[in-house]
């Protein structure tokens, strides 16, 4: 226990053994009629927001001046950035309903509201679209969800579609 000069080099360390490697997972040969279980969902990279924001941004004011084919390209350029972007999408439905195309405002404002559920604004406008296609039970669900989600207008578009049922 003396202690050692520092002029003195030590000794090194003795090196401790590397712990053992671990066996790679092998995945099981598929069992003839075992359902196919995925184990992770494939991770596709984050795109950066901003590009995409801004080009909402400039499709809203585009939609706003009257130039609804030049905002639906800028719409369509922010899908391109990010594919998930539910201002783009809802920016589309919104622009399909005021042209009278009804399944594609049903189809982009499907989309916006599987990726914001809880947004009743998202709701109340699939439901419209839907109304406009007479599919009126699902149009009446969305409105339903738009007035658990608060939705102010949910209650009117609800007593609409029951009126159109009740023919």
């Amino acid at each position: 226990d003396a202690l050692v000069p520092a002029s003195t080099p030590r000794a090194a360390a003795p090196k401790r053994p590397a712990p053992p490697r671990a066996a790679p997972i092998v995945p099981a040969p598929p069992v003839a009629g075992a359902p196919i279980v995925p184990t992770a969902a494939p991770v596709r990279p984050t795109p950066p927001r901003g590009a995409a924001d801004a080009l909402v941004q400039e499709a809203r004011v585009l939609a706003k001046a009257g130039k609804a084919a030049e905002a639906e390209r800028a719409f369509h350029r922010a899908l391109a950035s990010d594919p998930d972007h539910v201002g783009a999408l809802a920016g589309l439905a919104d622009l399909h309903f005021d042209r009278g195309a009804y399944p594609k405002a049903v189809d982009f404002g499907r989309r916006a509201v599987t990726l914001a559920p809880k947004r009743a604004a998202l709701r109340i406008a699939l439901g419209d679209a839907l109304f406009k296609v007479s599919r009126f039970t699902e149009a009446r669900a969305q409105y339903q969800q738009a007035d658990a989600l608060g939705a102010a207008a949910a209650k009117a578009r609800i007593a609409q579609v029951d009126a159109k049922l009740a023919k």
